[in-house]
């Protein structure tokens, strides 16, 4: 059952992130709320510089901290989506966003104090709401773990309004728990994505409007499935730490010039598969592509197509190199 500390925390990541906590962030965040009010700190005043933690992260400012709390447009988007985090709903009227909305521009109230002020003064209905999402939150939490857990998973597990829609939760949450494989989508925030059992697929960006990079975290502790990541892209790019994932396929594509430079540093087992697009289409027109792939610190194996040019050194691993009818030049260094 959880503690008074760890459903006020829970409900914190719900109003603030929209999303269940991770079992680790809600450990960490519980005991520091515990720790504070056994130093002497009233409860309240400890909650808030809580929230306000919470909100100094990555995942708060490309969600609603994206907002200009300091702007009345701003303000209102920031009330709006956390009743809807909160108790499933829109403000029920402009009343209630001008009484919250100035007191953000003014900086009376800080985005996360508000939060604590909306679950603090929740009505019944409202109460109702919060306490199946945070039900819902709670279940996520202790029946997948760690190695269970993921954004996206935790976003949808919180879309609770009643009795009926929990019990569907809950069904969700067992189907993560057995190992079923998840789709999980990248996005521009530095994402976590510590996958099930099961063979999940994983899908992002690489160069503009990346959603894959060296902050990403995707990790998986199976050995008996047999997960994808799919990245897609224009441009060179580091990879995030990858780790038990045994299919990464890199499909990138730019003009002719320069050729492409990747970091794989991060991205150990399985197979990296690239390929790279000898035609691209700029403006409407087809010009010749790049085919050129530098690729560093390789411990994984890697397979090609379209390559003409590859160039790689190794990150003191054993790793196989196959490329198709295209490569003309193959040059591989720091090899043991």
């Amino acid at each position: 059952m959880a503690t008074t500390s760890e459903i006020q925390v829970t409900e914190a990541y719900i109003g603030l992130l929209g999303r269940a906590p991770d079992p680790a962030g809600l450990a960490y965040w519980a005991a520091e709320l515990d720790a504070a009010i056994a130093a002497g700190e009233d409860p309240a005043v400890a909650l808030k510089k809580l929230t306000n933690d919470i909100t100094l992260s990555d995942e708060w400012d490309s969600g609603i901290g994206a907002n200009d709390a300091s702007t009345e447009a701003g303000s209102e988007a920031i009330v709006t989506a956390m009743y809807n985090n909160l108790f499933d709903r829109t403000p029920p009227s402009q009343a209630e966003l001008d009484y919250w909305a100035p007191k953000l521009v003014s900086g009376e109230f800080t985005a996360s104090e508000m939060a604590v002020a909306l679950i603090e003064g929740a009505g019944s209905t409202d109460g109702d709401v919060l306490g199946y999402k945070q039900q819902a939150a709670t279940y996520y939490v202790e029946t997948v773990g760690d190695n269970h857990t993921n954004t996206s998973a935790a976003s949808a597990v919180v879309d609770v309004n009643g009795p009926i829609s929990l019990a569907d939760s809950k069904t969700a949450t067992d189907y993560v728990a057995t190992g079923v494989g998840e789709t999980i989508v990248l996005t521009t925030a530095n994402d976590t994505a510590a996958m099930t059992a099961g063979s999940d697929t994983v899908t992002g960006t690489a160069g503009t409007d990346a959603t894959f990079g060296v902050n990403d975290n995707i990790t998986d502790s199976s050995s008996v499935d047999s997960d994808t990541l799919t990245i897609t892209g224009d441009d060179d790019f580091n990879f995030g730490t990858v780790s038990g994932v045994e299919n990464i396929n890199v499909s990138i594509g730019k003009q002719l010039g320069g050729g492409f430079t990747v970091d794989a540093n991060n991205a150990s087992g399985g197979t990296i598969d690239f390929t790279v697009d000898d035609e691209v289409e700029i403006a409407g027109v087809t010009v010749t592509g790049e085919t050129a792939l530098t690729v560093n610190n390789l411990a994984s194996s890697l397979t090609t197509h379209n390559v003409t040019t590859l160039v790689t050194d190794f990150d003191d691993d054993a790793v196989t190199i196959t490329t198709d009818a295209d490569a003309t030049t193959v040059t591989a260094t720091l090899i043991d």
